[in-house]
């Protein structure tokens, strides 16, 4: 039997800083999407200055229904997607790649670029956290 599984990384809104999310092989089928989402989807194209392509997505009425914001997939999609502006994400999203019309692995440039992304937000979360104590002892 073929493994019809593809990589794709979830991003959680509640996830912890600590740790950069990584790919899992799942089944590229839109329940599943949904199900990780909690809802309907929309996609968000994403593509790297090289060209390498990918897809996040997220819930379509994620905002109707107050979803909480999701920082790792807003500031991923506006790297990523020049058109997306000041838009947020809220709720989970998830990523895979594309091949032609259909789901495929999500490519490590991908990946690459989301850890980065994720340790760029850990990093400014910390700076934070140090000018809120500095500003407690003053």
């Amino acid at each position: 039997m073929t493994d019809t599984r593809i990589s794709a990384i979830a991003l959680y809104h509640d996830a912890s800083s600590e740790y950069p999310p990584y790919p899992a092989k799942v089944a590229p089928e839109i329940e599943l999407y949904q199900q990780v989402v909690g809802g309907y989807i929309e996609a968000v194209n994403l593509t790297l200055p090289n060209g390498v392509q990918a897809v996040m997505f997220v819930n379509e009425e994620g905002k109707i229904f107050n979803l909480p914001p999701n920082p790792l997939a807003t500031s991923v999609a506006r790297q990523l997607n020049d058109g997306f502006g000041d838009q947020v994400i809220v709720g989970n999203a998830i990523v895979v790649g594309v091949k032609g019309c259909d789901e495929a692995d999500v490519p490590a440039e991908v990946v690459a670029a989301i850890h980065q992304v994720h340790n760029e937000l850990r990093i400014a979360g910390y700076v934070q956290t140090l000018r809120e104590q500095k500003s407690e002892q003053s």
